[in-house]
């Protein structure tokens, strides 16, 4: 059904390339200034054709004429037959003498309705309209007002030719990957995903008036078009989505511009499935379309033309949404930041209300981004009385870590429920800040993040869950965790990016950090200890590298193991003057002592606050240690979880390589053993920043497994 449907679309582009070649002006000089081909139901507006041009004489204060195509008399349901999509180039010229006022209006037609209207000032540049997906007929009018005598010395309708994709058909195809930081995107965005993208690729900005002038002074490796309501800061307001009047031609030629150069062009609906009619006619004249709602994926087809349509939902960006405290302390209560609306979406009104309500035992705030407006009085914005004690104020984009990383638990509500892909950016960015989330019911939320998510679906297994969040700390701590690496592993920005260029045919490499994980043994036991520790963690890439003392059974070690993942070294052979790079190429090193614990996650965990937080040293400041005298565990404090701090073990972090050039191996090698701090580093202007405190036990070797599974998350 889908080939008959791309099929049909080709046919209906063969016919348009027909018409561009055997009929480019759509409406030609012969029939429009023949004075049988218009009509008008005003006694006192007069026609006649003379030396090639239309003159109206007008005694009426207001009239308007319409052009017959077929030399009858017609309204306009029975107007001009157009094939869907095409696009015109308008030219509407004369002069007047007197009050008289001339116009022009070309107006769209369904089946069944009219779609959109297009009103030209008497003006002798040419101005390019392209119609909508769903017209199939077009009606002209002139609109005459006032008394006097008009000339029209030219009204050209041409067709604009269009020769398929140029990107799908001639650009070749990049396969050599790349990285995404020098990918250079021209971008029409609102102001969250311009936030988020510029962190990701040199965004490429520029208005209606200066596009030309930017990309051809600076060529992009593509064109990327959200579902833009401003657009660029304003700048495109009202010519992304559809208006009843608005000019298309800036983007329509900036689409010919780039496929004429050979860019790909990508058009992302963020707003589905919501506002597809609202922003469908724009997507069409793009190469790639995506969608957050992948049912909407057969209707793009169907109007586009092709299947260059995929699925791209939100996602979060780790340089803003990230669990670095920004705060003393989180709340011990449920946030929810966000709209109430008593007059629509009824079905999320009635979710909010109950997921609210089923949140305030637990202590309530609530962000209002319509606070201001209901300052004033009651509106149709305005929460349910028993809330309104509860509402704290609204937020501003760049207040929006009170939410997501001031309170407990982030409470989510989902318009579109029935989506397997679209629902809020905030859960993304919600769970990346370490904060569990609570959502209404959600198909989509449901398969991106099945139990991750706490649903209330099911309402009394959500209080019940909802009871554990607040009061277990073990559960909450390892919902947050968990939210984390999810998120981290699969849905950041990177990752979209990627996804979109494979779509296109294009690698892009995502740089995951390179560790080698260094350590020094005196036993057959240490070595099978830290040999364990290095198979178990769930980071790749990796490698281990060994320093083995002379002990019974370390030549058999020595000779087993010798490879590009796993290499031993004898201690002794060490020249004093060896230094660490010479035998360390990646660029980031972890330091394992077989006293110590390191859970599966140790390195994973320790490898995203790299990403998000660009300090040269990450571990653990905050941690547990093995009482040996008491056979128990203890902890440090917890105040320093997700901060920049002055003090970090070597034997509990990962550290850039850079920091150790030009210092002796066997310097290094003793703070291994010896267990010492990087604070020195400190005064080198080296940061140094503290993760949660899971994962790691110092002084946690041969602890039993109940011991294990109280850290490990």
């Amino acid at each position: 059904m889908e080939n008959l449907t791309v099929l049909h679309a080709e046919i209906e582009r063969f016919q348009k390339e027909i018409l561009d070649d055997l009929k480019p002006y759509f409406l030609d000089s012969r029939v429009i200034f023949n004075e049988k081909n218009w009509y008008s139901e005003s006694d006192h507006i007069f026609l006649r054709s003379q030396d090639n041009q239309l003159v109206i004489s007008s005694a009426d204060t207001l009239s308007n004429t319409e052009y017959d195509g077929n030399a009858v008399n017609f309204l306009p349901e029975t107007s001009l037959k157009i094939l869907q999509g095409e696009t015109f180039e308008v030219a509407f010229s004369g002069e007047t003498t007197g009050p008289i006022h001339l116009s022009l209006l070309l107006t769209e037609y369904s089946h069944e309705d009219m779609l959109n209207t297009h009103h030209f000032e008497l003006n002798p540049s040419s101005s390019r309209i392209k119609l909508s997906a769903d017209t199939c007929r077009i009606g002209i009018t002139l609109l005459v007002t006032g008394e006097g005598l008009g000339i029209i010395e030219g009204l050209v309708v041409k067709r604009i030719k269009k020769r398929g994709t140029a990107f799908l058909n001639k650009r070749p195809l990049q396969k050599a990957p790349q990285k995404i930081s020098d990918l250079k995107m021209a971008c029409i965005f609102d102001e969250f995903s311009m936030s988020c993208y510029q962190e990701e690729v040199k965004l490429i900005t520029f208005t209606p008036d200066n596009w030309f002038d930017v990309l051809e002074q600076n060529p992009p490796d593509v064109l990327f078009v959200e579902s833009a309501w401003q657009g660029n800061h304003g700048s495109w307001q009202y010519r992304i989505a559809k208006y009843k009047t608005q000019d298309k031609i800036p983007l329509i030629d900036l689409i010919q511009w780039c496929r004429d150069a050979g860019i790909p062009t990508v058009f992302w609906n963020k707003e589905d499935p919501i506002h597809f009619d609202k922003f469908i006619d724009s997507a069409v004249m793009f190469d790639y379309i995506f969608t957050t709602d992948t049912n909407m994926i057969p209707e793009y087809q169907k109007r586009a033309g092709h299947d260059h349509v995929y699925p791209l939902a939100f996602s979060a960006e780790p340089k803003l949404h990230n669990p670095i405290q920004t705060f003393n302390h989180r709340k011990n209560k449920v946030c929810f930041a966000g709209s109430y609306y008593a007059n629509r979406h009824p079905e999320r009104k009635q979710d909010m209300e109950d997921v609210l309500d089923m949140a305030l035992p637990y202590g309530l705030d609530i962000y209002d981004r319509n606070y201001e407006k209901n300052k004033q009085g009651t509106t149709h914005f305005s929460f349910p009385e028993r809330f309104e004690s509860h509402i704290i104020s609204s937020l501003q984009y760049d207040e929006i870590d009170k939410a997501y990383k001031g309170y407990k638990v982030m409470l989510n509500v989902n318009s579109v429920k029935h989506s397997p892909t679209m629902f809020s950016r905030r859960v993304f960015e919600g769970l990346a800040c370490g904060t569990p989330v609570i959502s209404n019911a959600s198909l989509g939320v449901k398969k991106v993040f099945k139990d991750l998510v706490i649903t209330s679906s099911d309402k009394k297994a959500f209080r019940m869950n909802l009871e554990k969040l607040m009061s277990d700390e073990d559960f909450y701590r390892e919902k947050a965790l968990e939210g984390i690496r999810e998120v981290y592993l699969n849905h950041t920005y990177k990752h979209r990016i990627k996804d979109i260029f494979a779509k296109m045919g294009i690698g892009i490499c995502l740089e995951a950090p390179k560790i080698s994980v260094v350590s020094v043994v005196q036993s057959a036991e240490e070595f099978e200890r830290i040999l364990h520790y290095f198979k178990e963690q769930t980071l790749q890439p990796k490698r281990l590298i060994v320093f083995l003392d002379q002990f019974p059974g370390s030549a058999d070690i020595l000779n087993q193991y010798n490879n590009e993942h796993i290499t031993c070294y004898v201690l002794s052979y060490m020249d004093q003057y060896s230094r660490l790079s010479d035998l360390v190429k990646e660029r980031y090193i972890a330091f394992f002592h077989p006293d110590h614990f390191y859970g599966e996650n140790y390195l994973l965990d320790l490898s995203f606050a790299i990403e998000y937080s660009k300090a040269e040293v990450v571990g653990k400041n905050c941690y547990f240690h093995h009482d040996i005298a008491n056979k128990g565990l203890s902890q440090t404090s917890d105040d320093n979880e997700y901060s920049y701090v002055n003090d970090l073990s070597i034997d509990a972090s990962i550290s850039q390589t850079e920091m150790f050039r030009g210092e002796r191996l066997y310097k290094i090698l003793d703070m291994i053993r010896s267990c010492q701090s990087l604070n020195p580093y400190v005064k080198k202007g080296y940061r140094l920043f503290s993760t949660d405190k899971y994962n790691f036990i110092k002084n946690g070797k041969n602890l039993d497994q109940q011991m294990v599974d109280m850290i490990e998350k």
